[in-house]
């Protein structure tokens, strides 16, 4: 622990910086028009190990899935987002 001390200290002050966490709601709607939200603009998550990076690319897949049943894009997208949903 003793060079992680002399790291901290050797660091000038001007360069540390402290902010918050903070966690927001689910949005109501994912999806406008030809629009969707996917990972963190979804629905969000604090960000520890990863776990926005997997979300996304998790919402990839699963919107991947849907446009590739060839069924229009307003239906892939109503297709989505439930599953999405539940799956949170």
């Amino acid at each position: 622990s003793a060079p992680i001390h002399e790291l901290i200290a050797a660091t000038p002050a001007e360069t540390l910086f402290k902010w918050g966490l903070f966690d927001r709601d689910v949005r109501e709607r994912w999806s406008d028009g030809a629009v969707t939200l996917l990972g963190d603009a979804a629905h969000p998550m604090l960000p520890f190990l990863g776990q926005g990076a997997g979300m996304v690319i998790e919402d990839c897949v699963v919107l991947a899935r849907a446009l590739s049943l060839d069924t229009g894009l307003s239906e892939a997208l109503a297709r989505y987002e439930p599953v999405k949903r539940a799956s949170r």
